[in-house]
């Protein structure tokens, strides 16, 4: 690898990921010691990596999962060219790489969706098989909010009325408490969506139609039951068209 080109841009997934060879981390690293876009860049990747554990089950993938993934690995990496700075997708590229690594489908369940059944598995798998599609395929969409510690990311498939929010740094629940999140066409009404209660992992929420139909998506903290409307403004507002503000 080159150490004077700049911006590495196509090495930091790979490093947060743990599977770049030293003799190219060690120039990414010296890199990153003095350039903060790419430091920021590479914090968000590790960030997400960290919460990979959360959101896959714990399944020894195939033989020749391992063997595809090692062989990927073992590729030489493409050049590294100067890229314009683009919008932090990551969780997507995490997505991917979750069930890849994993071979397995996403967790984290709302509150009060019952468990064990054929029929709710067999939901689960289509939810799951169509988002990693949407992921391998490069047309997933992901949308991401910040509002002090706290960071939601929602990850869903063209035309789906399902997506995935991954969340960190969440408000502590006070008892009998819920995190609810809610649809938005206007920024003024709302649909609701799933509660649930891990202020650090991931959780699957609906919509009443397709997501990318509605201009944002709101998280609020409720009774532990839910509720109709939102009881106080979002304290995290992801936006869903363009970063369209709601």
């Amino acid at each position: 690898m080159s150490t004077d080109v700049e911006h590495p841009l196509e090495f930091l997934p790979e490093l947060a990921l743990g599977v770049l060879p030293a003799v190219d981390a060690a120039p990414v690293r010296m890199h990153m010691a003095g350039c903060e876009s790419c430091r920021a860049e590479y914090e968000d990747m590790a960030r997400v990596v960290a919460m990979l554990p959360l959101v896959v089950s714990d399944v020894s993938p195939s033989e020749a999962v391992k063997a595809g993934l090692m062989e990927r690995i073992g590729r030489e990496p493409q050049p590294i060219v100067r890229r314009p700075q683009r919008p932090r997708l990551w969780a997507a590229v995490a997505a991917a790489a979750a069930v890849l690594i994993a071979g397995a489908g996403l967790a984290g369940f709302a509150i009060g969706q019952s468990g064990g059944n054929e029929g709710e598995l067999q939901t689960r798998l289509r939810r799951q098989g169509t988002l990693v599609q949407a992921a391998a395929r490069g047309t997933m969409l992901t949308s991401e909010a910040t509002n002090g510690d706290a960071w939601a990311s929602l990850v869903r498939a063209p035309g789906a009325t399902w997506g995935y929010v991954w969340v960190d740094g969440l408000p502590e629940l006070p008892s009998g408490k819920a995190y609810q999140a809610w649809f938005t066409h206007d920024g003024k009404t709302f649909e609701p969506s799933a509660t649930f209660a891990v202020s650090k992992g991931g959780v699957w929420v609906w919509a009443g139609t397709q997501i990318e139909n509605y201009a944002g998506l709101g998280l609020t903290i409720e009774d532990a039951a839910g509720g109709k409307t939102p009881s106080a403004d979002p304290f995290v507002k992801i936006a869903l068209r363009g970063g369209e503000a709601w």
